[in-house]
């Protein structure tokens, strides 16, 4: 038995995996009929994949899930039978596909200084605004977060760069505290975090004011 994919790739946790693979004898002929048995194995645990489907030309096929999935690296397993054949049997793929996951973002708050007894997200122009954002990614990949603001509806402007690694509910934080009298108007702010890879998180965008100093 032989399997076609998969083949080392990355896989985002909640997605699809196809599992294909080619059963013949000793011959190189392909075994139509078989008996197969599909699952995905790590750390101990075994995930069997059904149905399985039969293609043609001793090819067989599967697609399976990886929600709950752990993360990491997982082997595929293949136990194929036919009667009169007793060379197929088990076999184990060593890191045949990897599961990834997003970064994930939460406790997003802004709040200003409270020397005017008001420490909510809007603030006069000379206080100190504090950002801040938790983040986990089980990966323990090494998380960039960028803030980004927007004034009036314009266009998006980078606050600052924040790195942890690993990252598990850490809290990320930046103080602006340099907003001019030219800057009282309505304001909004996002956050979004990049790692090594395609995946990405970023929230939704808050709205603050500017104002006049109290």
């Amino acid at each position: 038995s032989a399997l076609l994919s998969p083949g080392g790739e990355e896989f985002l946790r909640a997605s699809n995996v196809s599992l294909r693979l080619n059963v013949s004898d000793e011959c190189n002929v392909a075994i139509a009929g078989a008996s197969v048995v599909l699952a995905s194995v790590k750390d101990g645990g075994f995930t069997s994949c059904s149905p399985i489907a039969e293609e043609g030309g001793g090819v067989y096929n599967c697609s399976k899930n990886t929600t709950g999935f752990g993360t990491g690296w997982h082997n595929v397993s293949v136990n194929a039978s036919k009667s009169n054949y007793n060379s197929l049997n088990y076999s184990l793929f060593q890191n045949k596909f990897w599961v990834e996951t997003a970064p994930v973002l939460s406790a997003v708050k802004l709040n200003t200084s409270v020397y005017d007894s008001d420490d909510g997200a809007t603030g006069g122009f000379s206080e100190a605004f504090n950002f801040t954002i938790n983040v986990t990614d089980e990966d323990n990949d090494t998380i960039t977060a960028k803030l980004w603001l927007s004034k009036n509806g314009g266009a998006w402007s980078l606050a600052t760069t924040q790195v942890c690694s690993p990252c598990s509910n850490s809290q990320l934080y930046f103080t602006k505290s340099n907003f001019l009298s030219t800057d009282i108007d309505s304001w909004e702010y996002k956050w979004n975090a990049t790692e090594d890879d395609v995946w990405n998180a970023t929230t939704a965008n808050y709205s603050f004011s500017v104002e006049k100093d109290d």
